[in-house]
């Protein structure tokens, strides 16, 4: 697709990042992509971000969106959010969004999603309901299936 006329959605995560590309006024993603660092998860966190981070980079060269929407980090929208803000982990996802932010940012316009704005307080079931209800397919890997949310919230201003 080209530049002028797809968006890629990014529901970034320590262990694994979805993508979902999408063209304007489209109801299925074009490209899903869930991308895992390549080094196992004992290897140091700079390792693990610079894989996640060029991985991500090479996604943005081969869709050529016009415009990156990043769910952003947020800890106490969840009682997993809160958990992750005592384990360190919302400080390692807080690096990675700024990351992707940063390399998303040198090939297309980049906007940070509030999860409150995306999908507000709705359960897990509520949303994936929604998803499917919308593209008619279900969506195994939770960051997909976020990144995929976070596309039908760009494309209708609600999920």
């Amino acid at each position: 697709m080209g530049k002028f006329r797809s968006f890629i959605a990014v529901d970034p995560g320590v262990g694994g990042t979805g993508l979902a590309h999408w063209a304007y006024r489209a109801k299925l993603p074009h490209g899903l992509i869930c991308l895992r660092p390549d080094s196992p998860s004992g290897a140091s966190w700079g390792t693990r971000v610079k894989e996640l981070y060029l991985k991500f980079e090479r996604a943005l060269r081969a869709w050529s969106p016009a415009v990156v929407y990043i769910e952003e980090p947020s800890a106490w929208q969840s009682p997993r959010g809160v958990a992750s803000a005592y384990s360190g982990d919302l400080i390692k996802l807080a690096m990675l969004t700024g990351a992707y932010y940063h390399i998303a940012s040198l090939y297309a316009e980049v906007t940070l999603v509030p999860v409150s704005r995306w999908k507000g307080q709705l359960p897990k079931r509520v949303v994936m309901g929604r998803i499917k209800r919308f593209t008619g397919c279900d969506y195994d890997k939770e960051h997909i299936a976020d990144a995929v949310g976070i596309g039908i919230y760009v494309l209708r201003g609600r999920l």
